[in-house]
């Protein structure tokens, strides 16, 4: 073997080794911004909200529970004049009191973060950890309104990235996530 053709393979030997170092840079990177995009994602949620808008999203939860008495797709709902009347998810994207648009406004920004998710742009586990009753409620409840919108879902028409995402089966049952209330 002739010293040009040892200094071929060895120049090729320390190319290999640069790109594959290259290369695990690269993806760290990636990965690293994902994290940090994830929790950017979080604090655009939370800034998203209004002061109340937990408090009302905790009296749907509550209010669409089997025990107080909601069947799939309603609402419990108490007042004074009625008493007690049950009324459906929809009333929650309509122009009333039932809960100042605070369900509309996390929809809205769950559609974003959905977007960005099935894009690859940030780690779902981080987001899920910290949103995921809020996300998976809301998704069940806009499930429940069947409403054609030019052949799809209210669900599928408003939020279709939101969707998309548990459609796709992107988040994974065994993932653990934040508790904000309990039903009973």
């Amino acid at each position: 073997m002739e010293i040009a053709e040892l200094r071929n393979w060895i120049t090729l030997a320390l190319a290999v080794c640069g790109f594959v170092i290259t290369f695990r840079t690269y993806v760290g990177g990636q990965k690293q911004r994902r994290i940090e995009n994830s929790f950017r994602m979080v604090t655009l949620f939370r800034e998203a909200l209004q002061p109340k808008d937990m408090e009302r999203w905790e009296e749907v939860f509550h209010a669409t529970s089997e025990p107080a008495g909601a069947s799939y797709g309603h609402m419990v709902s108490y007042d004074e004049e009625h008493g007690r009347s049950e009324l459906p998810i929809s009333a929650l994207f309509t122009e009333g009191p039932y809960d100042d648009g605070a369900v509309e406004r996390m929809a809205e920004v769950f559609d974003l973060i959905a977007r960005e998710a099935l894009d690859g742009t940030v780690d779902l586990r981080i987001i899920y950890f910290q949103l995921g009753q809020l996300m998976d409620s809301i998704h069940g409840w806009l499930k429940s309104m069947d409403d054609a919108y030019d052949g799809k879902s209210f669900l599928d028409f408003y939020y279709p990235s939101f969707n998309e995402l548990y459609t796709r089966e992107k988040i994974k049952a065994q993932w653990p996530s934040r508790t904000y209330a309990h039903i009973g």
